[in-house]
């Protein structure tokens, strides 16, 4: 980060936005939240939640969504 970044915004609110985007984005793509970037909004999804509660890293549930995938399975039950 610049300097120049912290002297025209010293709450760093632009910064933590773009770091809430990317993380969000992140989150929407491996299945674990549902993110509205027009609302601002985060809705955390079943597969979140079950993150969650086993403290799993969203790389490790990336990793179990693709096999789960690549095997012919659905989290949909279909």
């Amino acid at each position: 980060m610049a300097h120049d970044e912290a002297v025209e915004d010293p709450q760093l609110g632009s910064k933590r936005e773009g770091l809430t985007r990317t993380a969000g984005r992140r989150l929407a793509e491996i299945g674990m939240i549902r993110f509205d970037e027009i609302e601002n909004s985060l809705t955390i999804t079943d597969l979140g939640r079950i993150a969650a509660k086993y403290y799993l890293k969203h790389e490790t549930v990336e990793i179990f969504s693709e096999q789960i995938e690549a095997s012919g399975h659905s989290s949909s039950g279909t």
